[in-house]
């Protein structure tokens, strides 16, 4: 099961004052893992991210970055040179399947091994 996608989801369904309690005990840390480079472009999924749970990979290039879906290889944040967009676009859906299981596993993986209760830190 997808713990940290259902969290994402019940959090909208659930008092603010709740999710936000839950948020204060529980910390997720951020991992960013590179999943491929090249032509300068860098292809990158990171796990920790409340605003969107559609699978997608970064893309860095240069002072550009931009975030495609998997599944149909669409920029649904940021810009990337026309260029760029085109051959990371093709790159991606040529790699969609491993993409999707790396996907997956990076924030399922982020999600269950790197939580940590604050109420077990020592002061």
């Amino acid at each position: 099961m997808d713990y940290k996608n259902e969290w994402r989801f019940k959090k909208q369904e659930i008092p603010k004052e709740i999710s936000t309690f839950i948020d204060s005990i529980f910390e997720i840390y951020e991992i960013r893992e590179e999943v491929h480079r090249e032509n300068g472009v860098k292809f990158i999924i990171h796990t920790n991210e409340s605003n969107h749970t559609i699978p997608h990979i970064h893309i860095e290039y240069a002072e550009w970055s931009a975030s495609i879906k998997i599944e149909n290889g669409e920029i649904f944040a940021g810009n990337l040179p026309r260029k760029k967009y085109k051959f990371a676009k093709k790159w991606v859906l040529d790699n969609k399947t491993k993409l999707l299981n790396d996907w997956k596993d990076i924030t399922i993986d982020a999600f269950s091994v790197m939580t940590k209760s604050r109420l077990d830190w020592k002061d």
